[in-house]
């Protein structure tokens, strides 16, 4: 949804706000599972001082999850877990792959593109509901607990 906002200073000044309303993609997973893919496609041929960075806004606080080119400031968590297809910038594709998703890395994801000067260019945000282990902990809880009142 766009919406916009018109303010009127004086009789010949107008300026006109735009502001974008993006809700975030929807992505769910199974615990357990071997990769889940936060899918992101735009504008091939960018130069190569564009840098891309995925994050993990929430929850708080925020963790550097992958950046395109280096391993450096990647929170411990997501460490040998991520990746991108080879040459992003040419192609772009800038879709990633996080390995072994589990309960911890549900949360609300972005990818965002810089150029040069860290001008900001664009952004996806993504939802990533990982469901499935605290389920089967809690099952098996319930049967250990039932088989020891059994007996």
């Amino acid at each position: 949804m766009i919406l916009s906002n018109t303010l009127k200073t004086g009789s010949s000044v107008r300026l006109t706000l735009w502001f974008a309303l993006v809700s975030a993609q929807q992505v769910e997973v199974d615990s357990g599972a071997e990769s889940v893919q936060l899918p992101f496609e735009t504008t091939a041929d960018l130069p190569e001082d564009t840098l891309v960075v995925w994050w993990c806004d929430e929850p708080e606080p925020a963790k550097k999850v992958h950046e395109h080119g280096t391993e450096s400031d990647q929170h411990e968590v997501y460490r040998g877990r991520t990746r991108m297809r080879e040459d992003p910038l040419n192609t772009g594709i800038f879709t990633l792959t996080l390995n072994r998703p589990a309960v911890r890395d549900a949360g609300t994801y972005a990818c965002r593109v810089y150029g040069a000067g860290l001008i900001f260019l664009r952004e996806k945000t993504f939802q990533l509901t990982v469901k499935g282990q605290s389920l089967t902990l809690g099952l098996s809880l319930v049967v250990c607990l039932s088989l020891l009142y059994y007996y």
